[in-house]
């Protein structure tokens, strides 16, 4: 018994351990309604609320106006307790990002012009796990209209160019105020058909005045107009927060939501009523401090500590190459590499984790092995993960199939 008791105890101080080397990092966007403009003084203790509510480790903001607008916000909203980047001045308002320095060490900043307003791009280090972040905010032009769509697609096209230029598994986020109606807009479908970006929440549809969608909905979550803001009830999911593939496993997508929402106000005043999601206080703050909701994720880093990678020692020199071709119809040459005989599964995964296919599921010996894959018939266009696991072992590979 005492042996049972030691071997319990042992398993849980590693367990401990492992969890202690964990970090869950809460990033939020947010569009501020023209910040500081003339009330910021009237809204600061809204502001306030929400942030301690949220308590997240990275926000990001649209909508900021000016430096003063960014001093403030830190000190007088933030209380101090976050740092931030210097305000860049582009055409129209602005993005903000704030970040707390026991969790992130910023690195640089690099904005692209549109024929609107510029797209950000920070880049900070997550100090636990050495990894680093890219995080582009943005604000697409608003309104519905054919002009307005093609405007959005020229921003997006912008943003895309560059994220296809970056090495592979890059870790970003894209959010911010797109101002997309629905998933079919080109706009999107740029950015999200070949996987370049990944919606957490996988939420396609017409979201516009669709109450279907309406725990997702982020303007406005004010019936009224009034500080120069947008009315007319939560109806429309603008704001978003897309990531990209390597980041799936850190993303916990449960945690994705429009904070303050509890999918009971649609065209409806956030504070109107009861609101299951958050309390009345949060809900009045909501209200009066701006014309959106913030959105907010979740995620967790992992420190590469000497616990961690001596059990995975083996999986770092286990190798799963990109297929060929990339992409491909009808099939495709899969090639993996492993140092010692051990069991393995080798499957294909949807957009949502689903498997579709499963090549291989057995004991497998030492060293290179390749595979053909000719996906079933049945299987649609469009982008799949190819997975290699076992033990301790997990790794992927984006694949693109064209019918």
């Amino acid at each position: 018994m005492k042996l049972v008791n030691r071997v319990f105890i042992t398993l849980l101080v590693l367990f401990s351990a492992v969890l202690s080397q964990q970090d869950t990092v809460r990033v939020c966007t947010y569009n501020i309604l023209n910040f500081p403009g003339n009330n910021a003084n009237a809204r600061k203790p809204y502001f306030r609320t929400i942030a301690q509510t949220i308590q997240a480790d990275v926000l990001v903001v649209q909508e900021m106006q000016s430096q003063a607008g960014v001093d403030f916000f830190t000190n007088q909203v933030l209380d101090g307790q976050y740092h931030s980047v210097t305000f860049h001045d582009g055409p129209d308002t602005d993005n903000a990002l704030f970040y707390r320095t026991p969790d992130f060490t910023f690195l640089t900043v690099h904005y692209f012009s549109t024929n609107l307003r510029d797209i950000a791009e920070y880049v900070l280090r997550h100090n636990l796990s050495g990894e680093e972040l890219r995080i582009y905010s943005l604000h697409l032009k608003a309104s519905q209209g054919s002009t307005n769509e093609q405007e959005r697609l020229a921003e997006v096209s912008i943003l895309k160019n560059h994220l296809l230029s970056l090495p592979p598994e890059t870790n970003y986020i894209v959010l911010g105020d797109f101002n997309i109606y629905t998933s079919s807009e080109s706009a999107f479908q740029h950015l999200t058909t070949d996987g370049t970006c990944l919606d957490p929440i996988n939420a396609p549809g017409n979201w516009h005045n669709n109450s279907s969608f309406s725990a997702i909905h982020t303007q406005s979550p004010r019936l009224d107009s009034f500080g120069g803001g947008s009315s007319g009830g939560l109806d429309d999911r603008f704001d978003m927060l897309l990531i990209s593939d390597d980041l799936l496993d850190n993303v916990i997508s449960t945690a994705y939501r429009s904070y303050g929402n509890d999918g009971f106000h649609f065209n409806q005043s956030v504070n109107y009523g009861i609101n299951y999601a958050v309390p009345d206080s949060v809900a009045n703050a909501l209200y009066y401090a701006s014309d959106h909701l913030p959105v907010l994720c979740d995620f967790v880093f992992s420190a590469p500590t000497a616990l961690r990678g001596e059990a995975y020692q083996a999986v770092e020199k286990s190798q799963l190459y990109q297929n060929f071709p990339n992409p491909f119809n009808p099939s495709t040459n899969i090639k993996f590499y492993l140092p010692a005989g051990r069991f393995v599964e080798l499957g294909v995964f949807d957009l949502l984790g689903r498997r579709v296919s499963n090549i291989f599921n057995g004991y497998m010996a030492a060293g290179f092995h390749q595979f053909t894959w000719r996906p079933e018939a049945q299987l649609a266009s469009g982008v799949y993960f190819l997975k290699l696991r076992g033990e301790n072992l997990e790794l992927k590979r984006k694949m693109q199939l064209l019918r």
